[in-house]
């Protein structure tokens, strides 16, 4: 986010409750790459992935957010879970 200022203020309340002031500009950091082989102009193996880690105006969202409504009271999400994504793909050109 460039600019947290309209997010602050509508979670102003929720924020004060918590004993925090602003929410962080980072929202996430993420790595990727990839690998290619080419056997011939025809036929190619590609693997990918990347990892995205929260930033801390990812965290402090989900500070503020209910994890679990069935519970009384608000239980607040960490945000500290990493994304993961990953692909293998063949292909065949004709």
């Amino acid at each position: 986010m460039t600019n947290s200022t309209l997010v602050e203020v509508a979670f102003a309340p929720e924020l004060v409750a918590q004993g925090r002031s602003r929410i962080g500009k980072g929202v996430y950091h993420e790595v990727g790459g990839y690998w290619l082989w080419t056997i011939n102009p025809y036929f190619d193996f590609r693997l990918s992935g990347s990892i995205a880690l929260a930033g801390e105006g990812y965290k402090g969202l989900a500070r503020l957010a209910d994890c679990n409504p069935r519970v009384a009271g608000v239980q607040p999400c960490h945000g500290n879970n990493p994304a993961l994504k990953a692909e293998a793909r063949f292909r065949a050109r004709f």
